[in-house]
């Protein structure tokens, strides 16, 4: 029987923390537990890992107000009062796909109604 790598290891992935902590005994994992560089380790990657995924939502979130600024000036741009109506509705929408096709939109539509149009598709 050969030794476990390290590589054989990182080949497992997700599956072997399960497997490693189903085999260990409360004793051992007390012992990896009080492993500070470890446990300092594993904290330092769960804050990064938490950090990278809340600026992510933020630049996301910070893509969506920008959409809805710029479909606004160019709602009151095009059509005045009347295009400014479709705000409430439009600042309900957050995919940002949507978003940006409603911008491009602009572009080209004759009226308020072609705007939503495209988020309110007849049935």
């Amino acid at each position: 029987m050969r030794a476990i790598t390290k590589e054989d290891l990182l080949k497992r992935g997700r599956e072997l923390p399960r497997q490693v902590l189903a085999l260990m005994t409360d004793e051992e994992l007390a012992d990896v537990l009080r492993n500070k560089p470890f446990v300092q380790r594993l904290q330092q990657q769960s804050l990064e890992q938490g950090l990278e995924k809340g600026l992510e939502r933020g630049r996301e979130q910070g893509l969506v107000e920008g959409l809805h600024k710029a479909i606004e000036l160019g709602l009151e741009l095009k059509f005045g009062a009347a295009g400014l109506e479709l705000l409430p509705e439009i600042h309900q929408i957050t995919q940002v796909a949507l978003l940006e096709a409603l911008q491009e939109a602009l572009k080209t539509a004759p009226t308020p109604a072609a705007i939503s149009q495209i988020y309110q598709p007849q049935e």
